[in-house]
């Protein structure tokens, strides 16, 4: 997806929800409304339906019109569904409807989730900058914390509630924040530093397979040396891959680690993922 597609199908959207029930309800949300603000090509599209089981009754909707390509994929546990437009067709679409969670068991990430307001959707959310809605319908963006815009504007990173609640409900959240400061050069509220220091044992809960996408856009982000370097120093790297954790405890090990990786990256900055992680192992390898 471009920024421009993304606006073609923001009006296609709007002209097609005119006079339905679905006018006034249907919002962009999360990365794309962040990405446009700070004039970054936006590469995904997400929308949130304001109306119980609002994205997957959106995705029938728009299905019966024969609008979608196939059929669409749908997790009802979630109140979610992924399509892909018959018009735009290269692209997938999530839909979600808005909603709250309760985070039932200190072992698990996955919550109990139902139908909430918009209010409760957006202070569900990981951190303010993320939590900015482009209403379809009147052409605006709702930021509804009131902190979204300013924070972006000002290089800041914050959650919608206590850092405390939201680390502990989701830690990893953790990594993405780590990941967005290094990504975009933020700086991490030190209520919010400290929070994240505080739950970062949490990240044993974590899947692996949620990890190594984290690990990927990590090593693949504008610092991967700086990156893994905060990973460090934040004991995070431990839990992540703790073969690379105790190697960063050997400051020469760690040091040399590091180098290889500016090595390949010098001779070439589109270094496949696998050798970045490559590189860094190295040191593990028997003698």
């Amino acid at each position: 997806m471009t920024t421009k597609l993304y606006h073609i199908i923001c009006e296609w959207l709007r002209d097609l929800i005119e006079g339905t029930p679905w006018e006034g309800h249907v919002f962009a949300v999360g990365g794309c409304c962040r990405d446009e603000i700070m004039g970054f090509e936006i590469k995904d599209l997400d929308l949130a339906v304001d109306l119980p089981m609002g994205g997957v009754k959106f995705a029938r909707w728009l299905q019966k019109k024969k609008l979608t390509t196939g059929h669409p994929v749908f997790f009802l546990k979630y109140g979610t569904a992924k399509l892909r437009l018959r018009r735009f067709p290269d692209d997938e679409i999530e839909l979600v409807q808005t909603r709250k969670e309760q985070y039932t068991r200190e072992t698990s990430r996955c919550p109990e989730v139902a139908f909430g307001s918009i209010e409760e959707d957006c202070f569900r959310r990981d951190f303010t900058v993320n939590s900015l809605y482009y209403d379809i319908t009147r052409r605006r963006t709702v930021d509804i914390t009131g902190r979204g815009i300013q924070d972006m504007e000002a290089g800041l990173l914050r959650t919608p509630l206590d850092p405390d609640e939201t680390f502990n409900d989701d830690p990893v959240r953790i990594l993405r924040g780590l990941r967005f400061a290094n990504r975009f050069n933020w700086t991490i509220d030190p209520p919010v530093w400290e929070a994240m220091m505080r739950h970062i044992d949490r990240l044993v809960i974590v899947s692996r397979e949620r990890v190594h996408s984290e690990l990927c856009k990590m090593l693949n982000g504008p610092d991967p040396i700086a990156m893994m370097q905060t990973l460090a120093d934040t004991g995070a790297l431990d839990v992540m891959l703790p073969e690379l954790g105790a190697m960063a405890r050997r400051p020469d090990a760690w040091k040399g680690a590091l180098e290889r990786l500016r090595t390949l990256l010098r001779a070439d900055r589109e270094a496949p993922t696998r050798y970045r992680l490559a590189a860094l192992m190295m040191g593990l390898a028997p003698k």
